[in-house]
């Protein structure tokens, strides 16, 4: 039985941690498209795959007039769905 709670426990964990490295990939995303980087950093190439990928359908549902307050708002949103889903998930486990 306790080697079940630390499975649980560690894997709960690997949930957690994923989610919150989530968040941070959609952040930076965010802190790029407003100090204006371009695709020619290699940083941004990488954070910009990975938080397209890692969106999902968060990117069609606000789309407001300018780019960097559309990125702001769907990526924000983005980050708090993963945040609260690992969350929820990780404390299912335990």
């Amino acid at each position: 039985m306790a080697s079940g709670g630390k499975k649980s426990g560690v894997l709960s964990t690997v949930i957690n941690l994923f989610g919150v490295l989530t968040a941070l990939i959609m952040i930076i995303r965010m802190l790029l498209v407003l100090t204006e980087s371009t695709g020619d950093n290699p940083l941004f190439s990488v954070v910009k795959i990975w938080s397209d990928l890692l969106v999902l359908w968060w990117g069609n549902i606000v789309q407001p007039p300018g780019a960097p307050a559309s990125v702001i708002i769907t990526y924000a949103l983005a980050a708090v769905f993963w945040l609260l889903l690992t969350r929820i998930v990780a404390r299912v486990l335990r």
